[in-house]
Parts: C-alpha cells; structure tokens; sequence
C-alpha cells in the first residue's frame, strides 16, 4: 500500500536525486519544467494508432454517405418523373378546357383537377429543390472525408503525422475533389506514403564560387509562396500524366 502525500513523494524523489526542492512544490523549477513537458510528448506509435483508429471511423462515415447519397439521387430521380407526368397532365387538361364550352357541365370539374395537379407539381418542384441541396451538402462531406482519408495515408516528411488543417486548406484552395488531385497534392507539399523512410534533416549547402556559367532556362520555385509553389507542382503532375 502507498502512503503519504503526493507532495512528499515528490520531494523524497528529488532529495534522492540531489535536487533542491523549490518553496511549496518540492521540486526544482527546471525538474518541474522538464516534467510539464514530457507530459504533452506522446509516442509515435500511440499517435499511429489513434489515427488508424480515426481512419477507420471516418471509412465508416464515408461509406454511410456514399449510401445517402445514393438514396438522394434515386428520390430525386424519381421526383423528376413525377414532376415529367405531372406537367404531361396538366398540358392536357388545359386543351381539354380550352376545347369545351362555358356551360359544359365537366368544365369545372375539370379545372379542379388542373389546380390539383399544379399543387401536385409545386410542391414535387419544391422537393426537388430540397434534395438538391441536400446532394450539395453530401457531396461536400463525402469530399471532406475522402480528404481525410487520403491524408491518413501520408505523413510529413519527418515521420510526423499530416498538419489537417493545412492539406484541407490547400484542397478547397486549388477545388481539390477526386483521390488523384489529392494524391498530386500530398506529394506537391513534400509528404511521403505512410511506411517510407523519412527524409533526413536537410543541411544548408555549401556556398559555390560563381563559375559565370548560367543554367539557361531552368525554372527556380525558391522565391515563390508556398501555395504558389503547390499551384507550380500541381500544374506540373497534371502535364505528367496528361491530364
């Protein structure tokens, strides 16, 4: 059984390492900062692990929505058939008014029947509209899922996992909405297939005298920004692959 506070333990510990406890802590500030911020360190392997996990969940999520999606546009499909029939019916009640006399006793009778498939149709327009925004809204989740999903498979080029924010920024930024174009993307920001080396901490090259021998034509990216540089690489993996 343990015993005593955690104030004490610690500064039995720091007593034992030689260490001045620092006033109503116990332990020195420089121990005590090197704690804190270990304490925010996690391994890499739990941090792959998490985010396997989270691939997983988000894998479940897309295939949820691809399922939705395809719901929505058999309704809406169907909805167009209906909207099709609704104002073939309509065209011709109103022929068979117009061919009638005032003091036809069907006139009216048939009239109500017009009004009655014009609401029919208003209100199969009016869903309509409302599928189609709700196919807007799953397009754009299904393609903020496959962002994700595409982003799990690559890490930074130090080993560490992929900065979100900054892949899904640049994707809306260059309307990024297929794996290709994402793929292209991942490899334009200099991230690398989860599994492969990474790359090793670059070293400033060493300065060169001038030889006065130019390059001619070649094309250097050094002084572009970073999202015209994505720009330059993009457009360069279209021309590769033909596309």
């Amino acid at each position: 059984m343990v015993t005593g506070t955690a104030e004490e333990t610690s500064q039995d510990t720091s007593k034992a390492q030689g260490a001045t406890p620092a006033p109503g802590t116990g332990l020195d500030e420089n121990q005590g900062g090197a704690e804190t911020k270990a304490e925010k360190m996690y391994p890499q392997s739990e941090v792959d692990a998490l985010l396997g996990k989270a691939g997983q969940r988000v894998q479940a999520k897309l295939s949820a929505v691809t399922a939705e999606r395809d719901t929505l546009k058999s309704q809406a499909e169907n909805l167009t058939t209906e909207i099709t029939e609704a104002k073939e019916s309509i065209a011709s009640l109103t022929k068979d008014i117009e061919a009638m006399s005032e003091d036809n006793q069907d006139k009216q009778a048939i009239i109500k029947l017009r009004r009655e498939k014009q609401a029919e149709l208003n209100a199969a327009k009016a869903e309509r509209a409302r599928i189609a925004e709700d196919q807007k809204e799953v397009t754009r989740h299904k393609r903020d899922q496959l962002v994700f999903t595409v982003a799990d498979e690559f890490m930074a080029a130090d080993g560490t996992s992929v900065d979100l924010d900054s892949f899904m920024a640049n994707a809306d930024k260059f309307h990024l909405s297929d794996r290709e174009g994402l793929e292209d993307l991942a490899e334009t920001m200099g991230l690398k297939l989860k599994g492969e080396a990474p790359n090793e901490p670059e070293k400033p090259p060493s300065p060169r005298p001038y030889s006065g021998i130019t390059t001619g034509g070649t094309e250097n990216y050094d002084n572009l920004k970073p999202e015209e540089k994505i720009s330059k690489g993009l457009e360069l993996a279209r021309k590769k692959q033909g596309r």
